[in-house]
């Protein structure tokens, strides 16, 4: 009975919205004839203009437009068991939530549909490797770090099957210079708990810690670096409830989920207070607080003094784990390497930290004419 009401009301509020919607399309169509609409399409009247404009348009008009959306998104994935935005978010087993194509075609490149050709491949050895001589030049080491998607972590839960090797995992087997993926660390540590959030399309803390791990004893055996991964058990890991992530307000729909986050203990004696302030280099940032230097107090002698960390939405559970190996943590939000930056920082070591479903940024991470002209300038 509750669900013929449920049906009943929707097929009310879907008619009542067409209706409002008819009359407004009506009065787009009539505002053609008129001299407003040079105004409202500012003379752009290209198709990304345009639907921005009627979008808009009907946003301010139509009637519960955002409430019917919700209702149809949760119809949906109640009654059909699916997304309403398949290309935005895909609907997995047991209520797990990935990323669609719309995020690096991060759906077919898991199963294996996309893959780099030879070319491709030779681009991406040759940036890296243009990149590590030019820094090692200025005696600075590089690792370029890559945290699987979550596709690549927890396939079992995907609706579709795995047909080939990965873009990722076709990169792994080049023995790329400087080049750590972290999928193997992540696979190998599974039966430690839940590494992903099961509605947000990150890795949690738990799983970020194994990731830190593995970037620790890369350092100490590929570079000759002497450094202490910060132990496990000076991490305090805590469930919250929630139904609100990114994957799942993308489609408008509520999965209740135990998310679990983790910190650093207090009351650990290994490194603190960090101190943090503002990088004074990124003034024109659009989010000056991603651009930020961080100080630990406490550092051993085995600690690095200065480290550049470039990351992106991934790299934020790092960002306290790191610390624990160095004076000082240069924290960039971005997708661009300014190499005259980390040139004249002088740290003793660039972590170019990318996840897998931008990988493709390694096409172009610095340009080749740059890293040429300063492997030139330094006389190789």
């Amino acid at each position: 009975m509750q669900k013929i009401f449920v049906l009943f009301l929707f097929l009310f509020l879907a008619l009542f919205g067409l209706a409002s919607l008819f009359n407004t399309k009506t009065e787009v169509l009539d505002a053609i004839t008129n001299e407003k609409i040079n105004i409202a399409f500012n003379q752009d009247y290209s198709f990304t203009n345009i639907r921005n404009v009627v979008n808009a348009h009907f946003d301010n008009r139509v009637p519960y437009r955002i409430g019917l959306y919700d209702m149809i998104s949760n119809f949906e994935w109640d009654y059909f068991g699916r997304s309403i935005k398949p290309n935005k978010a895909i609907k997995g087993k047991a209520d797990w939530l990935y990323l669609g194509n719309d995020f690096g075609g991060v759906v077919s490149e898991s199963a294996g549909l996309r893959h780099y050709s030879d070319k491709q491949l030779r681009i991406i050895k040759n940036n890296i490797l243009l990149l590590k001589k030019s820094l090692k030049r200025s005696g600075i080491e590089l690792v370029v770090v890559v945290p699987p998607n979550k596709h690549s972590v927890y396939p079992e839960y995907l609706p579709y099957e795995i047909f080939d090797d990965s873009k990722l995992d076709i990169l792994d087997q080049q023995a790329l210079p400087a080049f750590l993926n972290l999928k193997p660390a992540l696979l190998n540590n599974k039966e430690m708990g839940q590494l992903y959030h099961k509605t947000n399309s990150h890795w949690n803390t738990h799983g970020a810690y194994f990731g830190y791990r593995a970037i620790i004893n890369y350092l100490n055996k590929q570079v000759g670096f002497d450094l202490q991964a910060l132990p496990f058990k000076h991490l305090d890991l805590y469930a919250s409830p929630t139904n609100a992530e990114d994957i799942s307000m993308m489609i408008s729909v509520k999965v209740p989920e135990e998310r679990i986050d983790g910190k650093v203990s207090p009351k650990n004696k290994l490194y603190g207070p960090v101190l943090s302030k503002k990088n004074p280099y990124f003034t024109q940032a659009t989010d000056p607080n991603y651009e930020r230097i961080h100080h630990n107090t406490k550092c051993n002698d085995a600690c690095l003094d200065k480290v550049i960390f470039i990351r992106d939405s991934f790299g934020a559970e790092l960002v306290d784990l790191l610390i624990y190996n160095t004076r000082q943590l240069n924290v960039l939000h971005t997708k661009e390497l300014d190499l005259d930056y980390v040139i004249n920082q002088q740290p003793d070591l660039l972590i170019y930290e990318v996840v897998e479903r931008n990988l493709d940024f390694l096409l172009k991470v610095c340009s080749s004419v740059e890293l040429k002209a300063a492997l030139e300038a330094s006389g190789e």
